[in-house]
C-alpha cells in the first residue's frame, strides 16, 4: 500500500509522474517472459510504502516465490483456487485445492514492494495441483524446496546449490505413496 501524505501541488504533480512512469515500466506482460523496464525511484518525501497493511494470505490464490539456481533470478508461481465435489452413490464431499495458473519471472524490486507480514503463512503441497518449469533457465521444475524453506528450480534428481542459502542440496524422486505433502512458505502476489 502506498501513502501519499502531502497536499502541495508540486508534490501531487511528482506523484502523478511517478505513477505514470511505474505503469509504463510494468506495461510489458509478465506472461510473455519479457523483462520490464526498471521502476522509477520512489521519492520517500512524497510517497511512502506502507507494508503493514498487506493482507497475510488470499484464499482465492496461492503465490510462491522461488529463485533460479543457475541465474539466481527470482520468479513467482501462482495457483488459483479450484473447488469441486466428489459424489458417489454412497457419499459426497467437497474437494478443494489450487491449480497452477503460471510461473513468471520477476525482478529484485519485488522484495522491496512486498512486506514481511504473513511471512510465516504456509500452504501444504497436497493442496497444489501442477508444477511449473523455471521461467529463467527452463529446468524441469521450479518447485524444489531447500532445507532453508525456500523454493528453487532443478533439472531432475541430483545435487543442486540453493540460490537462497548457497548450500548444496541433494534431490531425489518423491514416492507417490506419500500423499500428505509438506508445507511451503507463501509469498505476496
Amino acid at each position: 500500500m502506498l501513502l501519499f501524505d502531502d497536499a502541495q501541488v508540486e508534490a501531487f504533480s511528482k506523484f502523478v509522474k511517478w505513477v505514470s512512469s511505474s505503469v509504463m515500466a510494468h506495461s510489458k506482460s509478465a506472461g510473455d517472459g519479457v523483462q520490464s523496464d526498471a521502476v522509477p525511484i520512489l521519492d520517500e518525501k512524497i510517497l511512502q510504502i506502507v507494508k503493514e497493511a498487506v493482507p497475510a494470505a488470499d484464499d482465492a490464490c496461492v503465490t510462491l516465490v522461488g529463485r533460479c539456481q543457475k541465474s539466481r533470478a527470482p520468479y513467482l508461481i501462482k495457483y488459483d483456487r479450484a473447488a469441486g465435489a466428489v459424489n458417489t452413490r454412497d457419499f459426497a464431499f467437497d474437494v478443494s485445492g489450487y491449480r497452477l495458473s503460471g510461473c513468471y519471472p520477476i525482478g529484485e524490486d519485488y522484495f522491496q514492494w512486498s512486506g514481511t507480514e504473513g511471512a510465516e503463512a504456509k500452504v501444504n503441497t497436497s493442496m497444489l495441483y501442477g508444477s511449473p518449469s523455471c521461467p529463467h533457465c527452463g529446468n524441469a521444475t521450479a518447485f524444489a524446496a531447500c532445507a532453508c524453506s525456500k523454493l528453487l528450480c532443478v533439472g531432475g534428481p541430483g545435487e543442486a546449490r540453493c540460490p537462497w542459502c548457497t548450500k548444496n542440496v541433494v534431490f531425489g524422486y518423491v514416492s507417490s505413496e506419500d500423499d500428505g505433502g509438506f508445507d511451503v512458505l507463501r509469498g505476496q502476489g
